[in-house]
C-alpha cells in the first residue's frame, strides 16, 4: 500500500501518514473560475495534474470509443500468439503474448473509467458541480477556501491533509 506524500495532524500534534483513499476532497478549478471541492466518487476522470499525469481523455464517451477501438487489436494479437505457438516460433510467441496481454487490458481498464465517470457524472449533477477541469494542491485549495469560507470545505488539518500548516 502506497501511502500518500503529505501528513495530516493528530490530536496530539505527531504527524501520520494520510493514504489517498482516506482523503474526504480533492480539489480542482471548474471551468468557471472557481474551485470546488469533490469527493472521491465525484472526481471520476478528473482534472489533469500539473505534473502531467492523470487521464488524457477527459470524457467518459471518448474513454468507451476508445475501449472498442481496442477490442479487435486484442483479437489481431491472439490470433498471432496463436500461429507463434503452432509454428513454434519463439520470438513471434513472446511479441504475441506481450500484446495480447496489453491489447487485452486496455478495454477492460477503458471500460472501468467510463463507467466511473459515468458514475461520477451523475454524482456531480446530484450537487450542482461542474467537471473538475485542473486540479489544484491542499496549500493553493486551503488559500482559496480561506478566502472564500462560503465556498469550501471547513478549514482543517483533515480536509487538507497534504497542505503545510
Amino acid at each position: 500500500m502506497t501511502l500518500n506524500h503529505g501528513r495530516g495532524r493528530t490530536t496530539s500534534g505527531k504527524p501520520e501518514f494520510v493514504l489517498p483513499s482516506e482523503r474526504p476532497y480533492y480539489y480542482a478549478w471548474g471551468g468557471d473560475n472557481r474551485m470546488y471541492a469533490y469527493t472521491r466518487g465525484e472526481w471520476g476522470l478528473g482534472g489533469s495534474l500539473p505534473s502531467g499525469g492523470n487521464y488524457t481523455v477527459r470524457s467518459g464517451t471518448v474513454q468507451f470509443i476508445l475501449a472498442i477501438i481496442m477490442i479487435p487489436a486484442a483479437v489481431l494479437s491472439l490470433v498471432v500468439l496463436i500461429a507463434a505457438v503452432v509454428s513454434l516460433n519463439w520470438i513471434v510467441m513472446i511479441f504475441g503474448l506481450v500484446c495480447t496481454a496489453l491489447f487485452a487490458a486496455a478495454p477492460y481498464i477503458g471500460f472501468k473509467a467510463a463507467r466511473n465517470e459515468w458514475k461520477a457524472r451523475k454524482a456531480r449533477r446530484l450537487k450542482g458541480l461542474p467537471k473538475p477541469r485542473t486540479s489544484v494542491g491542499d496549500d493553493e485549495a486551503r488559500q482559496y477556501f480561506f478566502d472564500h469560507p462560503e465556498a469550501g470545505p471547513e478549514i482543517t488539518p483533515e480536509n487538507f491533509p497534504d497542505a503545510k500548516w
